[in-house]
């Protein structure tokens, strides 16, 4: 996968929930101070009170001060690329014109079964919306 210039709303707000439920401290910095932007333009990172890394949506990189927090940052740099790519991906892929499935797009199709994915919308705590892609099988015989 070629690597993105930035990391995209719908990816970032999903690395913050991800930290989240894995235990990590995890906000959204909107650092350009434009009236009405509540775009995320860094995500500070934290776990026992103690600063991670700093990522940056706009130019996605990752910055860290301390050495021994090297494996976490890693871990947290292949949630972003694993991240990215699924977006990049269901972006690209045509969409799935079937009975009612007007919303799913096509990743893929081989031996008679079909790999679909479509955007899914929820509400985690305190009220945030969420999207996310799940992912659907069906034999190719159902259509």
């Amino acid at each position: 996968m070629k690597s993105l210039e930035f990391i995209s709303q719908s990816v970032a707000t999903r690395i913050i929930n991800e930290l989240k439920a894995r235990g990590y401290g995890a906000i959204s910095v909107n650092t350009s101070r434009r009236e009405n932007n509540w775009d995320t333009e860094k995500i500070c990172v934290t776990r026992n009170g103690n600063d991670i890394c700093d990522i940056n949506c706009n130019t996605n990189t990752i910055s860290y001060n301390n050495k021994h927090d090297r494996a976490e940052v890693e871990m947290i740099l292949d949630l972003i690329v694993n991240f990215q790519e699924q977006e990049e991906n269901y972006l690209k892929a045509p969409d799935l014109n079937f009975n009612k499935l007007e919303k799913y797009k096509l990743l893929s199709e081989y031996n008679n079964v079909i790999l679909g994915a479509c955007k899914v919308s929820e509400l985690k705590p305190a009220m945030r919306k969420v999207d996310s892609i799940q992912y659907v099988t069906w034999e190719r015989d159902i259509f």
